[in-house]
């Protein structure tokens, strides 16, 4: 009778252990464009996979994608990418979202790691370029981490590169090929995209360390993107040299080829608060004139001084776009005018 009671408790023991390791097995299905909100409070591994993820086609994926990174979603919202179709300049010039130039790469379905034009989403074009027009290829989630995250997270070394802009900024990648930039591997995102320690998610601040992550402000730095200098010829004292060096971008002064992007170098001479003398040179993509990365480009002016005394020659460099309401200074240089070698 004992052992009768033994092999029956046994018995008992097997059959809920495979009941357990079943429903432990069992695949947990995600509801098709839906993400539902992890619970941290687990293990990330006991976690439903979120694998069979496929975004609503009533959506883009940016909402999906705040409920667990808020943090990028706020960086993002406020950036060129969200309001890449936003302007009444975009939408007079794409026809009204119309011609799919323009579509491909303002609101991008996905993208490619090539130079290969992504293709143009149909739905929520008004939030221009969204997390998953970058981050979601072949419905899979595109990442620089190596991650436990639970949803399928494919991690992409060239992800971390320029390549992962090429798509749709293909000559400004062309001319960061050709700068010192490449040679020395630093990538569009260096400048563009620069790396914080933070939570990845809103979720993983609990028995989760801090990674480092990559702002998706998309800030563009003006500040040391050029240097301008004033010289005076050594035989003639009458010719004045104005030089701009592209010292700070990885691409050409300026890039870009849509809104206008220009940068302007004037020169003024001064007698008191009085202007006597003023030239001013325009550069931009469409006047092929733009300075390379490393460049310096030289502007040669003849000034003869009306009198005999000292005047000040003031050199300035500018941004402008249709982006923006007021120019943006890069670079200032004063100097004084020598009626005779110093």
């Amino acid at each position: 009778m004992h052992k009768l009671m033994l092999k029956l408790i046994q018995f008992v023991l097997i059959f809920l252990f495979l009941i357990g390791f079943t429903g432990c097995s069992k695949k947990q299905h995600t509801p098709v464009g839906t993400i539902p909100v992890p619970d941290f409070s687990k293990p990330v591994d006991l976690l439903p996979s979120l694998i069979n993820v496929r975004y609503n086609p009533g959506s883009s994926g940016v909402e999906s994608c705040r409920t667990c990174h808020q943090e990028y979603y706020e960086e993002w919202k406020d950036s060129r990418h969200a309001r890449a179709t936003q302007s009444e300049l975009f939408k007079s010039t794409s026809d009204h979202y119309k011609l799919e130039n323009c579509m491909t790469c303002h609101s991008p379905a996905d993208m490619e790691l090539s130079i290969h034009r992504p293709k143009a989403r149909d739905w929520k074009l008004e939030e221009g370029v969204t997390c998953s027009s970058c981050h979601v290829v072949e419905n899979r989630t595109l990442g620089v981490l190596k991650s436990n995250a639970p949803h399928h997270t494919r991690f992409s070394e060239e992800f971390k590169t320029s390549m992962a802009c090429a798509s749709c900024h293909q000559p400004t990648y062309n001319q960061w090929k050709e700068s010192k930039y490449a040679k020395e591997e630093r990538h569009c995102q260096t400048c563009h995209m620069p790396s914080t320690e933070r939570f990845i998610a809103n979720y993983a601040q609990i028995g989760y360390k801090k990674k480092p992550a990559h702002s998706h402000h998309f800030p563009v730095e003006y500040a040391g993107a050029c240097e301008v200098d004033i010289t005076q010829g050594r035989i003639s004292l009458e010719q004045i040299t104005v030089a701009v060096t592209n010292v700070g971008a990885g691409h050409d002064l300026p890039t870009g080829v849509f809104g206008d992007n220009t940068v302007q170098v004037e020169l003024r001479i001064l007698d008191g608060e009085k202007e006597i003398f003023f030239r001013r040179e325009t550069l931009n993509q469409a006047a092929k004139n733009a300075i390379k990365s490393g460049e310096t480009r030289r502007f040669f002016y003849n000034f003869r001084a009306p009198q005999q005394k000292s005047y000040l020659m003031v050199a300035k460099v500018y941004f402008l776009s249709s982006f923006q309401n007021e120019p943006i200074k890069l670079a200032e240089r004063e100097q004084y005018y020598y009626l005779h070698d110093q």
